[in-house]
């Protein structure tokens, strides 16, 4: 069973078992038992998203070196464009998820104690795969 998160221009299911905090106007999912977190940031530019570069400025922000070979780019949807990179930083696990649909960005920003196990990876997967973008009208 899952449960749906709506945000300002965008919805998401998640899995029942997983609790959910708003932090500062970011949804954060997480296990209580476990060590980890999924939280979610989105925004809009009055300009066109290079998703390449939005990527690199944040790996860079958070003192990360950006190696393009890292990053992989992807279709979540013919409409929506995405990229992703797995990083370690002090023994602690982070992916990143970035998807852009017309001039909205979302950023999936996944930390943990470790790599996710198989059955997470799995809810995660599906979370982000249930992402849709509202139309404006």
């Amino acid at each position: 069973m899952s449960q749906k998160f709506e945000g300002s221009f965008f919805s998401i299911q998640y899995p029942e078992t997983w609790d959910l905090e708003i932090i500062e106007n970011v949804p954060c999912f997480y296990d209580p038992d476990s060590g980890w977190a999924l939280q979610i940031a989105s925004s809009r530019s009055p300009f066109s998203i290079d998703l390449l570069s939005e990527i690199e400025n944040y790996m860079i922000r958070q003192g990360l070196s950006f190696d393009e070979e890292s990053v992989v780019p992807y279709e979540l949807s013919p409409e929506i464009q995405a990229v992703a990179s797995e990083y370690y930083v002090d023994n602690r696990f982070w992916l990143i998820n970035m998807f852009c649909f017309e001039n909205k960005l979302i950023v999936f920003l996944f930390n943990s104690d470790e790599s996710p196990d198989a059955e997470l990876a799995r809810e995660i997967a599906a979370c982000i795969r249930s992402l849709q973008f509202y139309s404006e009208e």
